[in-house]
């Protein structure tokens, strides 16, 4: 499984805060589970963000072991072929189907230029992926990503 940082070149591999993140999401068992059931279902480009990171990295922080059952799981993933509502409640479905007892919030980021005037006030051009979505504050409450899942790279490139 690829667990890398996203915020910037920074590899968990390298080192440094990037490996300290990667150890403490490694410790913690429920976004292990979201993140093999997302590498499972494989959405294109996918990215697991948000809360469920921000929750580890605070227990650690404060001595509490990883281990509580995150609020939800943002799940986002780009399709810029299919923005329709029944790819990412079909996407829902198989994550929930996996691992039943996550909240699953999963949004394709390559619409958000189509909805966020509308929740947000203003228009955004649209986005070239998932990351470059989600790394702008507010896009389909994700905010700053970062674990990433895969890569949008081809299957046989992963390990």
């Amino acid at each position: 499984m690829i667990v890398s940082v996203v915020a910037g070149p920074l590899l968990a591999s390298g080192g440094g805060d990037a490996f300290r993140l990667s150890e403490i999401v490694r410790r913690a068992p429920h976004l292990m589970r979201a993140l093999r059931a997302a590498r499972d279902v494989d959405p294109p480009d996918w990215l697991i963000a948000a809360g469920a990171i921000r929750d580890v990295v605070w227990d650690e922080l404060h001595g509490r072991p990883p281990t509580a059952v995150p609020r939800d799981i943002d799940l986002g993933f780009f399709d810029a072929a299919d923005l329709s509502a029944a790819s990412e409640r079909a996407i829902d479905a198989r994550l929930r189907a996996r691992v039943p007892d996550l909240a699953w919030d999963v949004r394709n980021q390559a619409g958000a230029h189509l909805w966020y005037p509308e929740v947000f006030g203003i228009e955004v051009a649209p986005f070239a992926s998932c990351a470059e979505a989600v790394s702008t504050s507010g896009i389909a409450g994700l905010h700053r990503p970062l674990v990433c899942g895969n890569k949008p790279q081809s299957s046989s490139a992963r390990r």
